[in-house]
């Protein structure tokens, strides 16, 4: 009976269990004909890097990430990787306080106890919200996590297994002679410049518990990720993604500290890292070849699909890996090739007469008055079948990208300005141009939903971000109305502050803030067309924004704003709850909350206009909208359903939702007392558009926050070395 490597491997078309063997470790065949041949049926309904190796009960174990930001992992045994046991969620970070996610969890044995040490990457974040922005900066701050279980059933509790001293993830053991092996990514800067960390390093430890040696320098050029290590031609083989170069790659390592290519593999070293090109044998990362499919229906036809590990999909989403494979070296016969497993699954293309729609609001905390409005469009138009399908904005890009590379994406898909850019950029969308509703779009919106003049997509709301104040607490200092001047609202900061009041909290922790803050303050002071030209290399930061950061640093110098207290304050955590509460006057926020903080209350609240100079002004942040996919299966449908979607009611229903502005000329903004002061600054032309959002660069909100964050950080530096930072962050981004 001969022996075979199988590989377990998702993709992000079907986040399911995929099988693959080779004879080498090197050629790969997809089993199943490339289909699924499991499915998750607990958690979040995905597999997501799924490990397979055997247990110390002679059994194959698997472990898979249950989504992007769960606290458990998936588990589920079986003896000849066909019979699946029933399936069981693991919530092995539910105990750790602050917890945000466990990804891409494997499993070594200690060989003097037997027990099966399961081994994760986590981070810690008291705020979700702000976790997930972190997303953006890659600056989720990771270690690896471990448990041990001698049955998969009984667990230890968690606890921090290698802690090197920055962000780590995607760790790999396996045992080497008398100790263990373990590579890791550095997960310190970015992606996306491939600079700096974001590459693979080793360690080697005797047992659990003990000492890890010094990590190695990077074996691999960055940025890389998704190590496998496994045992092949008698020596070591790693396998890792090089995932902005849609490539896998392998090394053979002599268990020294040394790695070569794997003998197929083109390139030369270079400093520290081993650069490569495809393997032209590696043919099961190239869909085109394998020949890769992923069944539909239920026991119905299969449709061929681009596989998620093509060249292009990985470069969509350069912080999270949408397709990570794990290669498990393990003596399978051979006589499991053929499994013949049956298609199943759920999902499925349109026809005709379906319209397919995805969005990241419609259901949970995010309900945008989805349901109604997807009601009201089934009764107005019962001939076209509705598949409204929901995906939370984490998942968002992992869903969407690959379908839209593959051709198969959604007819109707919820888009914002980044996506807008990126999505056009690359032909997935349809120009809409020529649709009725577009003459009907606020005329300061239109750059935000435009490339090169040709309209991509309708935005359905325009979000306010204002000043939040307690009148009570006013009245109680003597104050009888909110400022509108910045020598106003200094005034009445430091009155309220002699009667020991609580007059403006900025919670600055995770930086957001601070960069709403910086907004408001370039709303009074820099032209609405200084984006376009910071874009054009026709202006910078100075002096446009200096006048931002002095008084942000005067908010400090008088005392009536604490930097240190906002550096460890969460907008979300402490900020909102503080606020209803009624320990502050004040408090910068979105529109989205005001209905939230109004009913917790127990006060009188109004969102106004920031006073930020002479006049009060404020900005709205440009949200939600739709476009249409360039290659939609039902291209009229979706036009009658984007069409719908701007209709008065329609936008009415939605607006409310969200309270938030209307970006058509003919529907009216939705408004309430304490609403009722914004909307008088929007129809009084004091509130513009992000300057942050109006800028070309993906990064920019970023680039603005590590900069404003600086003065937070350093109060009493000169505003010039805030200045050279923004300048330095946010690169100048032309279109064409």
């Amino acid at each position: 009976m001969t022996d075979a490597f199988v590989m377990s491997y998702f993709t992000s078309a079907s986040e399911a269990l995929h099988l693959a063997t080779s004879a080498d470790g090197v050629s790969w065949t997809p089993l199943n004909g490339g289909a699924p041949v499991l499915r998750s049926e607990v958690g979040a309904g995905v597999i997501r890097d799924p490990y397979i190796a055997r247990g110390s009960d002679g059994r194959f174990h698997l472990l898979a990430t249950n989504g992007w930001n769960s606290t458990s992992i998936v588990h589920a045994a079986s003896d000849d990787l066909v019979e699946w046991d029933a399936q069981t969620l693991v919530p092995v970070m539910s105990t750790v306080p602050f917890a945000q996610n466990s990804w891409a969890p494997e499993f070594f044995i200690d060989p003097d106890t037997g027990l099966h040490h399961v081994v994760w990457s986590s981070s810690l974040h008291p705020n979700s919200a702000a976790w997930q922005d972190a997303a953006r900066d890659s600056t989720m701050d990771h270690r690896i996590w471990t448990a041990s279980t001698a049955d998969f059933v009984t667990w230890s509790e968690p606890s921090i297994f290698f802690d090197p001293g920055y962000t780590v993830i995607d760790a790999s053991v396996i045992p080497d002679g008398n100790r263990f092996l373990m590579v890791f990514k550095d997960e310190r800067g970015d992606n996306r410049t491939r600079e700096g960390y974001k590459g693979l390093r080793t360690v080697t430890f005797d047992r659990p518990g003990q000492p890890f040696s010094s990590p190695s320098d990077l074996i691999t050029r960055q940025p890389a990720e998704g190590p496998t290590l496994f045992r092949a031609g008698g020596g070591l083989m790693l396998m890792f993604d090089l995932f902005l170069d849609g490539e896998y790659a392998a090394l053979r390592g002599d268990g020294a500290g040394h790695w070569v290519a794997v003998d197929g593999f083109e390139g030369a070293p270079g400093r520290g890292t081993v650069p490569f090109s495809r393997s032209p044998s590696m043919n099961f990362s190239d869909s085109k070849e394998a020949q890769l499919f992923e069944p539909e229906k239920p026991h119905h036809s299969l449709r061929r699909v681009t596989d998620a590990t093509t060249q292009s999909h990985e470069r969509f989403d350069p912080i999270m890996k949408l397709s990570a494979k794990r290669l498990i070296a393990m003596g399978v016969a051979a006589a499991i090739v053929p499994l013949g497993l049956t298609a199943c699954s759920s999902g499925g293309s349109s026809s005709s007469d379906t319209l397919t729609v995805v969005s990241w609001k419609g259901e949970g905390t995010n309900v945008g008055g989805m349901p109604d409005i997807n009601k009201a469009f089934e009764k107005a138009y019962p001939n076209i079948k509705l598949d409204f399908k929901y995906v939370d904005s984490a998942s968002y890009d992992t869903y969407n990208n690959p379908r839209l590379a593959g051709g198969n994406a959604a007819d109707v898909l919820m888009l914002d300005r980044a996506h807008m850019l990126s999505w056009s950029k690359q032909g997935f969308l349809a120009d809409l141009s020529s649709q009725s509703w577009v003459s009907r779009m606020d005329p300061a919106l239109k750059p935000f939903n435009q490339v090169d003049g040709k309209t991509y997509q309708f935005n359905a709301e325009s979000v306010p971000i204002g000043l939040y104040a307690n009148t009570d607490l006013l009245k109680q200092a003597g104050i009888d109305s909110v400022p509108t001047t910045w020598d106003g609202f200094l005034t009445d900061l430091k009155t309220l502050k002699s009667k020991n009041l609580g007059g403006f909290i900025v919670p600055n922790k995770g930086a957001w803030m601070g960069e709403q803050l910086s907004l408001l303050l370039a709303a009074q002071h820099v032209k609405t067309d200084w984006p376009a030209q910071y874009d054009a290399g026709k202006a910078t930061f100075d002096p446009s924004w200096t006048p931002v950061v002095d008084q942000i640093k005067q908010l400090f110098s008088t005392g009536v704003v604490d930097p240190q207290l906002s550096l460890g304050l969460d907008p979300n955590v402490d900020g909102i709850p503080q606020f209803e509460a009624g320990k502050w006057a004040f408090m910068v926020q979105g529109s989205w909350a005001l209905g939230a903080v109004t009913s917790a209350a127990k006060f009188p609240v109004t969102m106004n206009a920031f006073p930020g100079g002479d006049t009060a002004k404020a900005f709205n942040f440009v949200g939600s909208g739709w476009g249409i996919n360039a290659k939609a299966k039902n291209k009229s449908a979706a036009e009658t359903y984007i069409n719908f979607l701007t209709k008065p009611s329609t936008a009415t229903i939605f607006l409310k939702a969200e309270n938030a502005f209307s970006t058509l000329t003919d529907v009216p903004s939705p408004t309430s007392d304490a609403f009722a002061p914004i909307s008088a600054s929007q129809k009084s032309g004091d509130i513009v558009p992000s300057f942050a959002e109006a800028l070309n660069a993906p990064d920019a909100e970023v680039g603005i926050q590590k900069g404003i964050e600086n003065i937070f950080a350093n109060p009493t530096a000169p505003a010039s070395a805030t200045i050279t930072m923004l300048n330095s962050l946010v690169k100048p981004t032309a279109l064409n």
